[in-house]
């Protein structure tokens, strides 16, 4: 249902942000004792279900923008921050929703990570959104409610999250991108991202960031 809701932000037809891009989607195991033997990878009985290893799957498979839209385990952390920098050198942006504890520097979200776009999120009315986490990881902000069809029901929701205002900025960012030539870098098209954000005064904050992704 969470992969559902965050594919139909991205690219529903009617609604979705960035409708023309193509997702790979990857699933990781929460219990890595739930996965089978098709996700070993030497010893680790569990490796091929963890994050560090499908941020890789990812850059192997080509991908221009990876957005992750859940916490990480603590035992992935040095393997994580190793896949992301792998990411950060190929040019790949990396967003990651702050998550949804109403905690300042929670301890199990990626965005402080170096070169990590972390999201936080807004409420409908502008203000932000008292479930999100903020500190130091925060670069932007986006409103994190909306409206999805749920995969297993098939009901109309209303969602909210970090999960749904991530996915709202990595596709601002897919078309931003998508709108100039192959010489721009990653790096050009974040900092273009950071500077027209709005509601900060281009000012850094440890709630929004550098404001509303714009």
């Amino acid at each position: 249902d969470h992969a559902t809701e965050v594919a139909q932000i991205l690219v529903a037809p009617d609604f979705g942000v960035a409708p023309g891009a193509t997702i790979y989607n990857y699933a990781y195991a929460d219990d890595w004792g739930d996965v089978d033997s098709d996700c070993a990878l030497g010893s680790n009985s569990a490796a091929l279900a963890r994050k560090p290893s499908l941020i890789e799957q990812a850059l192997n498979d080509g991908v221009n923008i990876i957005v992750i839209t859940s916490s990480y385990n603590e035992a992935d952390e040095e393997s994580l921050r190793w896949a992301v920098s792998r990411a950060v050198a190929a040019g790949v942006p990396v967003v990651v929703s702050m998550g949804n504890h109403g905690e300042y520097n929670a301890s199990d979200t990626m965005g402080p990570f170096a070169g990590v776009i972390g999201s936080a999120a807004l409420a409908t009315d502008g203000t932000f959104a008292d479930y999100s986490n903020w500190g130091d990881g925060v670069s932007l902000v986006a409103v994190g409610e909306g409206v999805a069809r749920r995969a297993s029901t098939n009901s109309i929701y209303t969602v909210a999250g970090t999960s749904f205002s991530a996915p709202l900025i990595a596709g601002v960012l897919a078309l931003a991108w998508a709108g100039f030539g192959s010489d721009i870098t990653a790096d050009q098209i974040l900092q273009a991202l950071a500077a027209t954000a709005s509601g900060s005064g281009g000012q850094w904050n440890e709630r929004t960031g550098y404001g509303e992704v714009d």
